[in-house]
């Protein structure tokens, strides 16, 4: 069997390496990191405390991630959380109120988040409504989806309300870090369509960072397996042929050595914005122009915060928080709930709108946050003990704003005559795979299909996806629903009028 190396040591890369490594393939591993696999899915160490790069949330649709869970033996690091919580400002009496969302896609408990009292009750209606009326959208259209925001969406639909649209630009860019107003269609639909079908647990957290309860027992597996793992090694090159990648330069982070490694099988397993500085050689974007299609994707950075408390914060709960109308998208959780160890609060604090920020020095950015969080939570600047920001500005996410999908690359054409380079393969959550959504089960969905593409035959896990309702179903349940779409965007008219 041909050596494989693949570079790129996240999520993608290393269940590339692992199915390889199944099936009696020589790998070898390469990741620019100094001190640990697991890329923009992983934690840095800091001191005695690990720093994940954002908080993580495992929903019940991501069925190859727990395929892999179950694999590898650690089931038990996780938790299920059912309830996540809207939090609004502070009022003069300095009491946090709380609003609960119960299994938030589940029918089960749609009466109870009616009444919840987080909206009136017909906008909440009108939310649900429009949220079936996206899933139930023929697939045929998925294209012309693709070209339209969720803003765009919403405004073309006789329910639009603009309380409607600020409620769907809070929470997609909360859930996926995307405005509504950039974010693509088709790739809400495949998202509301997969958490309808697996609504519970509404989503799942570990028990602690991500780094030694996921990625150090992946790593762990794959060590086992034999494979020859390289950290501190920077791709600066890719030598072509013009049919065939040949040889592989890299640089060793530490002491800048340049040294070069030949090639007979490749997967490239490396954000976006990594690939696109590589096609500055001209030989390599003559080799492979559909390669430079990457540089249409787009990315930004996703901001966290770990800020660590004197004292246990009483009036927090154990789920994720979302702070609405929040000026920077902020939502956090207190890992200290579920997390051993912890006698105080510890806030893994995400904001999605992190671009009026970018400007400022890491320490002016955390202040902002800090001072943005004392808006909803009663706390002292003295409860702070300290923090860590994460601004990501050299780690962007790649987002799913419209019109992406033409531009994503397929881990492998399927037709021969149309791959450029023969012995290349792609692997990554920006790669077109069913799952759409950038998040850790498009990363590991994709590295499924580049382990298969290589083997030559179809892998059952490569073609696993999440379940979906039919969509006679979805376009049935949205007709009988559409009267009182209708009677609730009439109530929002006339209250509106008063």
């Amino acid at each position: 069997m041909a050596e494989v190396i693949v570079v790129g040591g996240g999520l993608a890369g290393m269940v590339t390496a692992l199915r390889l490594l199944e099936r009696g393939y020589k790998v070898s591993l390469y990741d620019e990191s100094e001190t640990r696999l697991g890329g923009k899915a992983g934690a840095d160490k800091n001191g005695g405390d690990y720093n994940d790069h954002g908080y993580h949330v495992f929903p019940a649709w991501y069925v190859n991630t727990w395929r892999l869970v179950e694999e590898l033996g650690i089931e038990s690091n996780f938790v299920d959380f059912e309830d996540a919580h809207q939090m609004m400002k502070l009022e003069p009496d300095r009491v946090p109120r709380l609003t609960t969302l119960r299994g938030f896609t589940s029918f089960r408990h749609l009466w109870r988040n009616l009444k919840s009292g987080f909206i009136p009750i017909p906008d909440m209606l009108l939310f649900f409504y429009a949220a079936l009326d996206l899933a139930s959208q023929p697939d045929r259209q998925k294209a012309d989806l693709d070209q339209l925001s969720i803003t765009g969406f919403l405004r073309s639909r006789f329910y639009h309300t603009p309380r409607l649209e600020l409620l769907f630009h809070e929470m997609v860019l909360k859930a996926i870090t995307v405005p509504a107003y950039d974010c693509s269609a088709m790739t809400v639909k495949k998202v509301v369509r997969f958490w309808l079908r697996s609504p519970l647990p509404f989503l799942r957290i570990l028990r602690g960072n991500l780094q030694t309860s996921f990625i150090e027992p992946l790593q762990q597996r794959l060590q086992e397996l034999g494979c020859d793992i390289h950290l501190a090694q920077r791709l600066e090159r890719i030598q072509t042929d013009g049919t065939q990648v040949t040889k592989l330069h890299f640089q060793e982070r530490g002491n800048g050595s340049l040294y070069e490694r030949p090639v007979e099988v490749f997967v490239l397993a490396i954000p976006p914005e990594r690939v696109a500085k590589l096609l500055d050689d001209d030989d390599l974007y003559d080799a492979a122009p559909s390669l430079s299609r990457v540089l249409s994707l787009h990315a930004q950075p996703m901001a966290a915060f770990d800020i660590y408390f004197t004292r246990k914060l009483p009036y927090l709960p154990r789920e994720h928080v979302f702070l609405t109308e929040s000026k920077f998208g902020l939502s956090f959780i207190d890992v200290s709930r579920t997390w051993p160890d912890n006698d105080a609060s510890v806030l893994q604090v995400i904001a999605s709108d992190f671009i009026p920020l970018q400007t400022r020095s890491t320490d002016k950015a955390a202040e902002r946050i800090i001072d943005e969080l004392g808006k909803y939570l009663p706390f002292e600047i003295t409860d702070i003990k300290g923090y860590v920001s994460q601004p990501h500005l050299k780690e962007p996410l790649f987002i799913n704003d419209e019109g992406a999908w033409h531009y994503r690359p397929k881990v492998r054409e399927e037709d021969e005559l149309t791959q450029e380079l023969t012995n290349l393969y792609m692997a990554g959550d920006y790669c077109r795979v069913p799952v759409d959504l950038a998040s850790m089960e498009a990363a590991i969905s994709s590295g499924l299909q580049a382990a298969a593409a290589i083997v030559g035959q179809p892998l059952e896990e490569a073609r696993r996806i999440p379940p979906e309702y039919s969509e006679r179903l979805l376009i049935l349940a949205k007709r009988v629903l559409t009267p009182v779409a209708a009677l609730a965007k009439l109530a929002t008219l006339i209250r509106d009028r008063e």
